[in-house]
């Protein structure tokens, strides 16, 4: 079910699917109740992407060897919808060339996603990619090797962060915080130096603020 004004204004994408095996229907038709309906109303109708949608899923409905397609508006349909985009990489790289700049319609959206989407890709995803080597070499804080009683192992992080640091002073430090927050109380963070950061964030919501401080 294609929309009329297309059907008539776009005879080669009919053509096309046509030379694939497809009937095509100039929507609205009088295959469907959802088209004799509009049919009633405007017997000039040129149609719609929502009546043919209608008629569609009318006929998919009312057909157990017949299945509903979607091939545009969803996000889904991208995944196919990309073939657009990679064909057209490959053209570029045939001809040696590659496009400063790629345009595209937008209606339901799949027509520019799926052809810019794959141009898109290759930018994006330098970024993951590197955040994603340089974090798995990073090393584990001081702090989190207190934590878990490696008291070793956070030295030699923090000389790798701080060459010229008092270790010792720093890691006894850092477990008497430890020991500080496992002891707190959430009356705590209403006084200085949390009672500020405190009163920002709970403003809002000053009921729930109140309710939780209360327990």
């Amino acid at each position: 079910y294609m929309v009329k004004v297309s059907y008539e204004q776009k005879p080669y994408r009919r053509a096309m699917m046509e030379t694939w095996g497809a009937t095509v229907h100039a929507s609205p038709t009088k295959l469907t109740n959802a088209g004799r309906g509009i049919l009633a109303d405007d017997p000039d109708s040129p149609g719609s992407l929502g009546i043919a949608i209608s008629e569609a899923v009318e006929d998919a409905a009312t057909h157990d060897d017949a299945k509903y397609s979607l091939g545009s508006v969803v996000n889904h349909v991208l995944l196919h919808q990309t073939v657009i985009g990679l064909e057209t990489q490959r053209q570029m790289e045939m001809a040696g060339e590659s496009p400063d700049l790629v345009i595209g319609c937008v209606g339901g959206g799949s027509n520019y996603g799926g052809f810019s989407y794959p141009f898109m890709a290759r930018p994006f995803a330098a970024p993951p990619a590197i955040k994603t080597t340089v974090f798995a070499r990073l090393p584990d804080t001081p702090r989190w090797y207190v934590m878990k009683g490696r008291r070793q192992q956070a030295r030699t992080s923090l000389l790798n962060i701080e060459p010229e640091a008092d270790v010792d002073r720093e890691l006894d430090q850092l477990e008497n915080d430890l020991k500080r927050e496992q002891g707190g109380r959430l009356i705590d963070m209403l006084r200085p130096p949390f009672s500020k950061a405190m009163t920002t964030s709970c403003w809002p919501n000053s009921k729930e603020c109140s309710e939780s401080c209360a327990k």
